[in-house]
């Protein structure tokens, strides 16, 4: 196994925990909004 690949590996897991990590932030807000409108709604 060669660095190079090494290096591509790891990118890649870094690019998917970056996508992971905004897509847990976007649900974040998705489900403030919503106990926010339910609390709203009574």
């Amino acid at each position: 196994m060669s660095e190079d690949s090494f290096s591509e590996q790891t990118g890649d897991a870094a690019g998917a925990m970056d996508a992971f990590q905004r897509a847990a932030d976007l649900g974040h807000e998705r489900a403030r909004a919503i106990v926010a409108a339910r609390r709203r709604d009574g």
